[in-house]
């Protein structure tokens, strides 16, 4: 008879304190804490809320329950209500009730009734959160969950994080809660040997033997085949599932770092749309592995989720790299994706409308090249007539008008004025004439006498140039290098530092425009 009582003494302290080492370990309470339980009546609830009840004093905190009635199981349902209920009143543990009708919400919004049920329960955690401010519940997932939740995950197909499983401590930082798992660390065989020691009941869900429940027949069919091979298999699924979350927070640093590095500019205007450029040459350095969550972060960065993010959008995402400048790829959430010249650039807006509005510039965001032969300029140098030029793209959505005009300089005058609409060029210093068009990969221009250069695309993202309309801005291209920027509504442009006039400047290149963009 002492025997068996040293013995059932031994379960009920060894099975606290590998909860409580485990709750220390993932720094899931701190003195002064209010800890949330969720309990449904199950074994694995009930015997949650009996270590935290047992644990109070140890961990300086104050354990309450909430249960969450879904409706489902009519009767039943409100008997295991009434169950936690008393289990509280014996435990001494305040307890808060919220129902909630699951069929009513799966069938009005279209989802299983596990779906309908998580974001119903969630709902209330949030309200809770909201009324008591930032809030930590316990929920009562063990390491037998874990391998079911690994093998479901495996199953609908996933990366690396979903192999990871659940995590010890999920934050939800938009509702201030903090959503711990201190069973993580025990089996479901040892809580029910937990509870048979202690002499605690529970509630048995009639819900949980259907097999109709894709997480049912994972538990009642799937799980026990494997541990036929291995009794351990469990056990080993949710142990690999924490060494992959180790090898997860690593991956995630490598991600921050190289979205750091990677991101060449974010930039919202005026509220009608964000973008994210992101390096076309970084991302060709990138591993691939480091590629794709460089490119999911870059979307949650704009979007705030990545739910309906399939591994399809990430490829075509990264096909942009090799495609031809203007190429665009749809994504979920009123976003898209689009190559330019060095840079892919995510894309998001509030509503359809705007949607459409800006897919039209996305999509042909270049002027037709308009070239200007040196026959020409010494044309215009012999006659001091005046060219005018109308600047279109293919479909005729955007139109500028310029003029050319080449004449002696005044002198003594060794400035180019600083205008948004006219640049003036040392006529002399044109060998070959040029061409008049939009912005193409490795473009650049020379900053200053020493020959210092700058990437046109650095140049716009600098100046703050909002992407979708930097194909709008003209460039005088030379054989080498730009010779010129035209301004563009809050940019005055530039002109390239060897084209300045000068004192020894004769003729002087002046190219304007005639009236703003039609």
């Amino acid at each position: 008879m002492l025997q068996a009582t040293c013995f059932l003494l031994y379960w009920e302290i060894r099975m606290r304190q590998t909860v409580y080492e485990y709750m220390l370990q993932y720094h899931m309470v701190e003195p002064g804490d209010i800890l949330w339980v969720a309990i449904s009546g199950g074994a694995d609830s009930v015997s949650l809320l009996c270590i935290c009840k047992e644990l109070e004093s140890r961990l300086k905190c104050k354990v309450k329950a909430i249960h969450v009635e879904h409706g489902i199981r009519g009767a039943e349902s409100l008997q295991d209500a009434d169950f936690v209920k008393r289990l509280c009143e014996k435990l001494n543990v305040p307890l808060i009730i919220e129902h909630v009708d699951v069929p009513g919400y799966s069938k009005e919004e279209g989802l299983g009734v596990e779906e309908a049920a998580r974001i119903l329960r969630y709902r209330v955690f949030e309200t809770l959160s909201s009324s008591a401010g930032s809030t930590k519940i316990a929920l009562a997932h063990h390491s037998d969950d874990q391998a079911e939740t690994v093998l479901f995950q495996m199953s609908r197909g996933t990366g690396l994080k979903g192999l990871c499983g659940m995590q010890p401590v999920r934050i939800d930082e938009a509702h201030s809660i903090l959503y711990l798992r201190p069973l993580l660390s025990v089996s479901r065989k040892e809580i029910e040997t937990y509870l048979e020691r202690i002499g605690q009941d529970y509630c048995i869900d009639s819900t949980n033997v259907d097999t109709h429940y894709s997480r049912n027949d994972l538990r009642k069919n799937i799980l026990p085949a494997l541990e036929r091979i291995n009794p351990m298999a469990s056990e080993h699924i949710a142990q690999t599932a924490a060494r992959l979350a180790e090898v997860e927070s690593y991956m995630e640093l490598e991600t921050d770092r190289a979205f750091s590095d990677i991101v060449v500019e974010q930039f919202e205007f005026e509220n009608l749309c964000a973008e994210i450029s992101l390096s076309i040459r970084g991302l060709q350095h990138l591993h691939q592995a480091i590629k794709g969550r460089v490119i999911r972060k870059a979307i949650a960065e704009l979007t705030g989720s990545l739910k309906d993010i399939e591994a399809v959008h990430i490829n075509h995402i990264c096909q942009l790299t090799e495609a031809e400048i203007g190429k665009v790829q749809e994504l979920p959430y009123w976003m898209k994706a689009y190559r330019d010249t060095d840079v892919i650039v995510l894309m998001k807006v509030p509503t359809e409308e705007l949607y459409h509005q800006l897919s039209a510039a996305v999509e042909n965001p270049e002027f037709d090249p308009i070239p200007i032969s040196k026959e020409m300029l010494e044309d215009l140098k012999n006659t001091g007539e005046r060219l005018d030029i109308q600047l279109k793209d293919t479909k005729g959505t955007m139109t500028r008008n310029l003029s050319l005009t080449v004449h002696s300089k005044p002198k003594g005058v060794t400035f180019h004025p600083k205008n948004f609409y006219t640049k003036q060029l040392d006529y002399d210093k044109i060998k070959s004439g040029f061409t008049i068009r939009s912005r193409r990969e490795g473009d650049w221009i020379c900053l200053d006498a020493n020959g210092n250069r700058k990437n046109i695309g650095r140049l716009f993202i600098d100046a703050k140039v909002p992407e979708h309309k930097r194909g709008e801005i003209p460039l005088l291209a030379g054989e080498e290098h730009i010779l010129a920027v035209l301004g563009h509504q809050t940019y005055e442009g530039r002109v390239s530092a060897d084209m300045y006039l000068s004192e020894n400047t004769e003729f002087v290149l002046e190219i304007k425009e005639s009236k703003e963009e039609t």
